[in-house]
Formats: structure tokens, C-alpha cells, sequence
């Protein structure tokens, strides 16, 4: 039986892989769903530091402490639930030309802004991840996933490696750009070389893109006839 491809102009496929994207990164480990994971364990971690800690301090003021590592953590917990119920329900306006272009950081403030933020690093991993199994993306997420469909599509029409200045579309947003190559790469779509000078469509990634019937490959209908 012969490979039907449906009829698509360029735009609507883009729209499709970028579709089929989002929805991969909602129960994918190296996606939403890992950093949903990933959070809940920081947190865990960070709730028994800090019980124990706060064990310690209090065994050695008093005698007899009112609270044990179970409170202090079922303390950590609450709080922390509250923390990411109302950052959870908050609204997504996290503005995309902020998120590529952050301001420049105070010389000499990175450290310590680095280790003020690990108290954090477990409660906005849970958030950013549910968010993204909900659906939710802040804008610079859509803009990494965007930019992932227009270079699948490219990979898409040729079986070998293509250079990367290739796929390259002026004026390009490097950043977004190497995201969206990380993401295709963790979750399979892609192959990268080790100099990292050329990419090309999975044979994985290739066959997510058949099996949707999302646009005729080079070689697939040969396969498939």
C-alpha cells in the first residue's frame, strides 16, 4: 500500500510539529514531566536539609525542643506548597525579549546570587514543569519550540547531516536556537556531530514525523510503497 501524505501548505505543517512537540514535552523525562520530577526531589532534599538543620540548632538552645525534624519539615512542606500553589495560579508573563536578553548581571554578584537562589531551584522546577504538562509555556519556551518545528522541517528534507550554518535563519536568536537544539537532541529527534558542526533528523525523529503523516520524507515512500 503506497504512503499517503495529506496535502499541507508550509505553515500548517510547521504548526503540526510544533503541535507534536508540545505534546512530547508534557510526559517526556527530558521534558515537562523530568523537570516536574527533578523538582519534587530538590524539594524533598531541601525540606530534610533543612529539618535537620533546624533539629540541630534547636537541640542545642533547648533542653527540651518543642518541635522535632518531622515538624520542621512538615513546615518546610507547607510552605513550600503554598509557594507553588500561588506561583502555579499566577499568570504566565514572563516576557520573551527579557528571557533572551536578561539584563546584565553586578560584577561580582553571580555567586552569590547563584547560591541565594538554591533554596528556589526545587519549587521552580515544579512549577515550570507542571505548567508544562498543563500547557502553559512562558514565552520563551513557545519561542524554543517554535524554533525546534522550523529545524525539524529542515533536517527533515534531506537523509544526511547538514551543516549547521545551513540551518541557520538570519537574523538568527543564538540562544533560542541552541535551546531548541538541546531539546531535539534530549528527546531523540535529532543527531548532532561531536564538533557540533553538523545536525540531522533522527531516524527516531524521522519516524514521529511518518507515523503523523505529517510531510513526505526523502526516501519514505521507497520504504513504505
Amino acid at each position: 500500500m503506497p504512503f499517503e501524505q495529506p496535502a499541507r501548505d508550509k505553515t500548517t505543517r510547521l504548526n503540526d510539529v510544533g503541535t507534536l512537540l508540545r505534546e512530547e514535552d508534557k510526559v517526556s523525562i527530558a521534558g515537562s514531566l523530568g523537570r516536574f520530577l527533578r523538582g519534587l526531589g530538590i524539594c524533598f532534599v531541601m525540606g530534610l536539609s533543612f529539618a535537620i538543620v533546624m533539629t540541630l540548632l534547636f537541640d542545642s538552645l533547648f533542653e527540651n525542643p518543642w518541635i522535632g525534624w518531622k515538624g520542621w519539615f512538615l513546615i518546610y512542606a507547607f510552605v513550600t506548597a503554598g509557594l507553588l500553589i500561588w506561583r502555579e495560579r499566577g499568570p504566565v508573563t514572563v516576557d520573551l525579549e527579557q528571557a533572551r536578553h536578561p539584563a546584565p548581571p553586578i560584577a561580582g554578584s553571580s555567586a552569590i546570587i547563584k547560591y541565594a537562589s538554591m533554596p528556589f531551584w526545587g519549587p521552580r522546577a515544579v512549577v515550570e514543569g507542571l505548567r508544562g504538562m498543563r500547557g502553559r509555556w512562558v514565552p520563551h519556551q513557545q519561542a524554543i519550540f517554535d524554533r525546534a518545528a522550523i529545524l525539524v522541517l529542515d533536517l527533515a528534507m534531506t537523509d544526511g547531516g547538514v551543516p549547521v550554518k545551513e540551518v541557520l535563519h538570519p537574523p538568527e536568536d543564538m540562544v533560542t536556537f541552541g535551546l531548541a537544539v538541546d531539546w531535539l537532541d534530549a528527546n531523540q529527534w535529532i543527531g548532532q556531530a561531536t564538533e557540533g558542526g553538523s545536525l540531522w533528523l533522527s531516524t527516531v525523529g524521522r519516524k514521529k514525523l511518518v507515523d503523523r503523516k505529517l510531510m513526505p520524507l526523502p526516501g519514505d515512500f521507497q520504504q513504505m510503497g
